[in-house]
């Protein structure tokens, strides 16, 4: 398309997964032009799948629910994103479901 605007957004139908890039040409009066091309993006727009497995141990048996004892929290999990990949891993420990008031 031709135009004097500097911005442009459309409704496209982009691919998950796909590599695009953008090229923009500008023209002068005299008709040479220069052409830019975006250094590219990849479509992401799902979320990271993960699995994860978190334990209270009493230093005497496995798994447990209840403790008497100081106990060591162990945890343990995987992610994958096939489009963008995993960039960084955050956890937290709190006394309640979705807490982190414990260790943020």
């Amino acid at each position: 398309f031709l135009s004097l605007v500097t911005s442009y957004e459309n409704g496209l139908n982009l691919k998950l997964g796909q590599f695009y890039r953008t090229l923009v040409r500008g023209w002068n009066k005299a008709g040479l032009y220069t052409d830019m091309t975006s250094d590219g993006v990849t479509v992401d727009y799902t979320v990271a799948a993960c699995s994860a497995v978190l334990d209270v141990v009493d230093g005497r048996s496995g798994d447990v629910d209840y403790i008497a004892v100081l106990p060591t929290l162990k945890a343990s999990w995987s992610c994958q994103d096939p489009e963008s990949g995993i960039v960084q891993y955050r956890a937290a420990v709190g006394s309640f479901q979705g807490g982190k008031d414990l260790h943020p």
